[in-house]
């Protein structure tokens, strides 16, 4: 949990200091070690959201392409990792997902997109793009979190070095495969903040 209740202000956590949880309003304390990114627990160490993914370095470099008060966004009984500014839920994933649970948070938030963490896929070459002469990439991807194609929101693929991959179409079997559009971290910094912007539907 990145964010706490501090003297009636979201704080980050800082070494000894004490919070509040903004989901359950019980106490939270600051875990501020050398080894994990520091982050707010609770006393009993389990988070009451119970979609909470571990926090990552990786997780927080998405959550910093927003301002600080659309990153955990209370939502329900659940905290967002990203709201956009026309409402749109950002969940951003590295860890495996079954499909009943993705199909559960995209009921719970409605409007949403996926984004997956897929570096080592890429890097491992289990995930690999060609160019089509029709004009759009075609994706192959051995050994896949198969779940993706539970998905019924649109899916983002971090593949590293800054580009993200938009699965326009997913087919499922003993590979996943199908054809999307490349994009920039900067362009996903651009529509997570700008409601104009084309990458993501109104």
């Amino acid at each position: 949990m990145r964010y706490a209740i501090v003297n009636g202000e979201r704080t980050e956590p800082t070494p000894k200091a004490r919070g509040i949880c903004e989901l359950c309003e019980s106490p939270a304390y600051a875990k501020c070690g050398s080894v994990t990114v520091w982050h707010w627990a609770h006393a009993t160490l389990q988070d009451c959201d119970t979609w909470a993914e571990r926090d990552s370095e990786w997780h927080r470099e998405w959550q910093d392409l927003v301002p600080p008060d659309r990153q955990e966004v209370k939502r329900g009984n659940h905290r967002a990792d990203i709201v956009t500014p026309d409402g749109y839920v950002v969940e951003i994933q590295h860890s495996y997902l079954p499909a009943e649970v993705i199909r559960e948070r995209e009921q719970h938030y409605g409007r949403m997109v996926w984004v997956f963490d897929a570096v080592e896929a890429v890097k491992a070459e289990r995930l690999t793009f060609r160019w089509d002469d029709k004009g759009y990439f075609t994706y192959q991807w051995k050994h896949p979190r198969k779940t993706i194609a539970a998905t019924g929101a649109t899916v983002f693929l971090d593949v590293g070095d800054g580009s993200v991959f938009e699965l326009k179409r997913i087919y499922s079997g003993r590979r996943l495969r199908g054809w999307g559009k490349f994009w920039t971290r900067a362009d996903m910094a651009a529509r997570f903040n700008c409601p104009a912007h084309p990458l993501m539907p109104a």
